[in-house]
């Protein structure tokens, strides 16, 4: 409307000027009065004209306006901050180039944060519409809190009309780690992995140990540390241990030794949690030991926030024998990354034994993409999605930078993932005794319980460690929630 009273303003001041400019035309040339009447009539159709082209031309302007595409902004968590060189923005990057869709644009969101301080942040931009992102690739076991808190979309009716969900193209396995409490799925499995333990053969050699060597209880692995320790004067072991570490503190160390003595955190069926257990006692008292004896890094380094830099840096340069992390572990040292020449035939993965034999553990996590409640384009943001998938050459580059096992069960058979991919078939075998984390909305925040309490047994008596995590649980869940075993009276 204002566009249009604007050139009613316009045309009366130029019909004004023509008036002034026939007669003053007239009065010089003596031109008739007829010949006057039709010299105006001919401006006054000059006029129109031209209003009419720059009606046409603004319509022009606004139709181009109109077709600017659409923005779908996708968020992931950048902690190594390798920016457009890192092997998920190259995935993303490399998809939404070829991505077909005159509609919408993709726009890569990387953060370069540590984990805890990227879910900080997603906390607080998708409780707002207008700073939540579109699509968000998530760590699997923050994806349940988040799901309570209504920040993303159920994905069942989308993912049923996608032929690679229903097909097999996304392996059945690991479909549970989008999926929340209420069976509903709401995020689509990116990777999975597995965990173990990454020896330096040679200093295990040097031990009196072999370069095979499998502990096959705690007891046999702490001794072999142990020898480690008198014979060669490296650190024995990294071991993920503080509260600044997180969820790598509870996944990466903690559930692998607690798991292995039989129980489990939570009763998935009732959503009961144990607490005061014999488990969970000597879980703690395993971590108390390894530090009270000599056996992990020093205290000051253990407790710092890049304890696990500053332990890659001791074990690339022979000083560490062992560190404790995930089968991914390795892909941090090829080309594409931060180079280790030759480590292929320096390190080897172990497994982690259970407390007293009879078999081996891993914990099994993974991402999802998530698509968020202020999205305005979902089958848009899902289509996109799919398409990360059905790109097998950008998704295996993706799967061997970051060294995370494929849920696309035809990537897994890909020439270059089989041939590239650092210790491959290690990874796929702890599958076969590899657990998922629990899938309840408190398990995110009871993990931040488990790592201070881990910093504590290794700073303090495994009881206080124990006591501490006793009573943070009830607190958070309520004592009709929990199961106590009654091992501190």
């Amino acid at each position: 409307m204002l566009y249009f009273q604007s050139h009613n303003r316009i045309s009366i001041r130029m019909q004004n000027g023509l008036d002034d400019f026939a007669s003053a035309r007239c009065c010089r040339l003596k031109i008739s009065v007829k010949e006057k009447k039709r010299m105006k009539k001919y401006l006054v159709l000059l006029l129109a004209l031209c209003m009419v082209f720059s009606l046409c031309a603004f319509g022009t302007m606004a139709e181009a306006a109109g077709t600017e595409k659409q923005q779908i902004i996708v968020a992931f968590n950048d902690a190594s901050d390798t920016g457009e060189n890192g092997f998920t923005y190259k995935w993303i990057k490399s998809v939404a180039d070829k991505w077909n869709n005159d509609e919408y644009e993709i726009v890569i969101q990387d953060e370069p944060v540590s984990d805890s301080d990227f879910t900080t942040k997603m906390h607080l931009q998708l409780s707002n519409a207008s700073t939540a992102p579109d699509i968000v690739l998530y760590d699997g076991f923050q994806l349940q809190s988040d799901i309570s808190a209504g920040y993303f979309i159920p994905l069942d009716e989308l993912a049923k009309a996608w032929d690679g969900w229903n097909n097999g193209y996304i392996s059945e396995y690991t479909k549970g780690i989008g999926t929340g409490i209420d069976g509903v799925l709401y995020g689509i499995p990116a990777f999975t992995d597995t965990r173990c333990i990454w020896i330096n053969k040679d200093i295990f050699d040097q031990a009196g140990l072999g370069k095979d060597w499998q502990p096959t209880t705690w007891a046999e692995l702490l001794d072999g540390l142990t020898v480690v320790k008198d014979k060669t004067g490296v650190i024995p072991i990294y071991l993920p241990s503080s509260e600044g570490e997180g969820e790598k503190t509870t996944m990466q160390g903690f559930l692998m030794y607690y798991y292995g003595t039989g129980e489990r955190l939570v009763d998935d069926a009732t959503g009961i949690w144990n607490i005061n257990t014999q488990g969970l006692y000597d879980s703690f008292a395993l971590y108390h030991d390894i530090y009270a004896n000599g056996l992990g890094m020093p205290e000051a380094e253990i407790l710092d926030s890049h304890a696990r830099n500053t332990a890659t840096d001791y074990f690339k340069a022979s000083e560490m024998a062992a560190y404790q992390y995930g089968t991914w572990y390795a892909s941090k040292f090829l080309p594409q990354n931060s180079p280790w020449e030759g480590f292929e035939d320096i390190i080897a993965p172990i497994k982690v034994p259970a407390q007293n034999g009879g078999g081996f553990i891993s914990l099994s996590g993974g991402s999802c993409l998530a698509i968020s409640t202020a999205c305005e384009c979902p089958e848009a943001a899902f289509d996109f999605i799919a398409a990360l998938f059905e790109d097998v050459d950008s998704y295996v580059d993706y799967l061997i930078g970051g060294g995370n096992l494929s849920v696309v069960p035809s990537a897994s058979e890909n020439e270059k993932y089989v041939s590239e991919f650092p210790f491959l078939d290690e990874a796929i075998e702890y599958l076969e005794f590899s657990y998922f984390r629990p899938a309840n909305e408190n398990y995110a925040t009871v993990s931040t319980f488990i790592s201070t309490a881990v910093e504590m047994a290794v700073t303090g008596p495994a009881e206080d460690a124990l006591a501490y995590y006793n009573q943070a649980v009830t607190d958070l869940v309520g004592a009709d929630f929990v199961n106590d075993g009654g091992y501190l009276k």
